[in-house]
């Protein structure tokens, strides 16, 4: 398969006033205009977006809805018309937990998009993290330092800085891109109540509807991983459904 070639990446965050889509706001938008060939920012940008009701998670992200009311109406077009020629320039749009800040992308006043996403929590195989992990521990793992976290312009900084500094970024960024058009199965740890950290260690998830630890496995990985679980894990797995590419889904 022929993938779109990954030129310009545009690094996005959402701070929100609350994790459901359906019912919350978009409250911050930070972004990032990215060379690949010259490893380097080209510009930033970070707005609050206003809002007319509170913001439910002020506690975590200290951001007062009132404070997002001082952004007029112009302000806020000019910037989300500055976002825009953004967004159209880039080949693939980045976030660190992209299913996430990919919902909130089209909820006004934000403009929609259609360009194709990659995740640097799923997509990349971080050379220093032995697992897949937060944002901060990411970049604390690759010697970067951390002195605000859970505003958007400074998660998307330590993105823009992960890519400046791993060595062989073009490998990395080729297979993230991969992973992100190859679909994916569900793969459930069998353990129980007193064995979950084994599970947690190896970096399973905890599906609370499900009631499962669970992660997910490349099509291509599949039959090593459940290999490699099966002699050193001290559980057996089992595969569930097959999940659509991340970049397949609606």
């Amino acid at each position: 398969m022929t993938y779109p070639t990954a030129e310009t990446l545009l690094i996005i965050d959402f701070e929100t006033t609350g994790v459901d889509a359906a019912d919350d706001e978009p409250l911050e938008l930070g972004a990032i205009l990215y060379s690949v060939p010259h490893r380097t920012t080209l510009a930033q940008l970070s707005t609050l977006i206003p809002i007319a009701a509170g913001n439910a998670a002020e506690r975590i992200n200290r951001i007062p809805a009132e404070a997002s009311r001082g952004v007029s109406e112009a302000e806020s077009a000019a910037a989300m018309a500055l976002f825009q020629t953004w967004l159209d320039r880039a080949d693939y749009l980045v976030a660190h937990n992209a299913s996430f800040d990919r919902q909130w992308l089209g909820q006004p006043p934000t403009p929609a998009s259609d360009k194709p996403w990659l995740c640097t929590y799923e997509h990349f195989q971080w050379p220093l993290n032995e697992k897949a992990t937060n944002l901060i521990a990411t970049a604390l793992n690759h010697g970067i330092g951390v002195s605000n976290a859970h505003r958007a312009l400074a998660d998307c900084q330590l993105v823009a800085a992960l890519f400046d500094r791993v060595d062989g970024f073009e490998a990395l960024l080729s297979e993230a891109i991969r992973v992100s058009f190859e679909s994916k199965y569900r793969v459930v740890a069998n353990v129980s109540f007193e064995k979950k950290d084994l599970a947690k260690a190896r970096g399973y998830r905890w599906d609370g509807g499900r009631r499962e630890w669970y992660v997910e496995v490349s099509e291509h990985s599949l039959s090593e991983f459940i290999r490699s679980e099966t002699a050193s894990a001290g559980f057996m797995v089992r595969v569930g459904g097959k999940i659509s590419a991340f970049n397949m889904r609606d």
